[in-house]
């Protein structure tokens, strides 16, 4: 089959050093399969704010399988008019390229944008191709994020275009995917309609943290670190550092334990809140921020982690794809996201939830799992039991495929 893959905010795997995430995985699934697959991307990369490409071309990755990079406008900050407006333009370049391309036989397409994916589920429709629209964020809901949660009811109606878009684009799917059940649900709310058996969760996922060689290891930061803690009882985190995840939390509940010399916090990542952390953690000898790290670098950090959290200070349901890397690790997780990961961390015994903004909490947690080693065994034991049935990539993304596929059948066949 020809497969479209369609998704902007990931990086491409252009190098060794990139981390494939979960398009890029499964686009390399369909292509081992034996399907001809375009990933159509932006030539902008959202992680580095780089540009990938100064044009707009196809990048051959094998046989069958290429890149095909849209020209938008770029933009500096994830919050931001001009990322808007960059999504608008690659909207836009996709419908020219499009029309000019052989119609492929299914289109696979990223939510987020809303807009991106609007302007997908439209072309496909009017040419009779199945579209699968994977929900990975809550746009536009996510707009209202940056206002108080009393006063964002009064400001949603002036998003009503957005939404129509979003409703749109959900509504004309042939299929709805998410990478948890709530984002599931809210987009069949959206699509107004009940789950069928062409709808699906296929969590994020994270490669087997025990079958990753450490030998691509490049950031002298992380030596250095991994050096300093070699013995201590490490918590790790893993991520962007974004107002979503607000990893200054974990900053402070590491001031909260400074005095607990044997505790020690490794944070991984980079973002825009970046000035902010290396500020707060001024003046403690328990914080290291290790910068980005490639997949080899994340293996190595949490091979030596007894914990891994999952901070935020609102009540964001999401299900972050660092808690599946923790979980491969066979790391007990903290966390104050809710929704689904709240629940399976209570329900399976694979950790521990405190509320969002509760610093006190997250040092008690902390202090709890450093001092009842039989209670971080056992929920260690269960999160690698977890992984190993609902979080292994290279179960996930054969699912997915097979899901894909079944589509197209099963569109065939009606």
């Amino acid at each position: 089959m020809k497969i479209w893959i369609v998704q902007i905010g990931e990086p491409l795997p252009l190098n060794s050093n990139v981390r494939k995430m979960r398009s890029v995985l499964l686009a390399e699934e369909l292509s081992a399969r034996g399907h001809d697959i375009t990933y159509i991307t932006s030539a902008f990369d959202h992680v580095t704010k780089t540009w990938n490409s100064v044009d707009e071309k196809f990048i051959k990755v094998k046989e069958g399988y290429s890149f095909l990079t849209l020209k938008g406008c770029g933009y500096s900050s994830n919050v931001s008019l001009k990322r808007l407006i960059d999504h608008r333009k690659i909207s836009k370049r996709f419908l020219h390229n499009a029309s000019k391309m052989e119609k492929p036989d299914l289109i696979q397409v990223s939510m987020p944008p809303h807009d991106l994916a609007y302007s997908v589920v439209r072309y496909a429709k009017e040419r009779e191709i199945p579209v699968v629209v994977d929900i990975r964020d809550l746009w536009p809901d996510y707009f209202l994020t940056v206002l108080p949660s009393k006063i964002r009811p009064l400001f949603k109606p002036f998003f009503f275009y957005e939404y129509n878009l979003l409703n749109y684009a959900l509504k004309h799917a042939n299929a709805i995917t998410a990478n948890c059940t709530n984002y599931l649900q809210w987009g069949l709310d959206h699509a107004k309609r009940k789950v069928t058996n062409k709808d699906r969760v296929f969590y994020l996922g994270f490669r087997d943290t025990a079958a990753i060689s450490t030998l691509e290891i490049k950031n002298d930061s992380l030596m250095n670190v991994l050096d300093k803690v070699q013995g201590k009882f490490v918590v790790a985190f893993m991520g962007i550092f974004s107002i979503t995840n607000n990893p200054s939390l974990i900053i402070e509940t590491a001031r909260r334990l400074k005095d607990n010399k044997d505790i020690v916090f490794v944070l991984a990542g980079d973002g825009v809140m970046l000035e902010n952390m290396e500020k707060r953690a001024q003046g403690l000898d328990n914080v290291f921020l290790t910068g980005w790290l490639n997949l080899a670098e994340i293996a190595a950090l949490l091979k030596v982690a007894k914990l891994g959290i999952c901070t935020s200070d609102s009540d964001f349901e999401i299900f972050p794809n660092k808690a599946c890397a923790y979980f491969s690790a066979a790391l007990p997780v903290i966390s104050s996201f809710k929704g689904e990961l709240a629940t399976i961390l209570e329900r399976d015994h694979l950790g521990i939830n405190v509320n969002s903004s509760d610093i006190e909490g997250y040092a008690n947690a902390v202090r709890e799992l450093y001092e009842n080693q039989e209670m971080r065994i056992k929920m260690a034991k269960n999160a690698r039991e977890i992984y190993e049935k609902q979080f292994n990539t290279a179960n996930i993304y054969k699912d997915y495929a097979g899901f894909l596929e079944n589509i197209v059948v099963n569109e065939e066949t009606n």
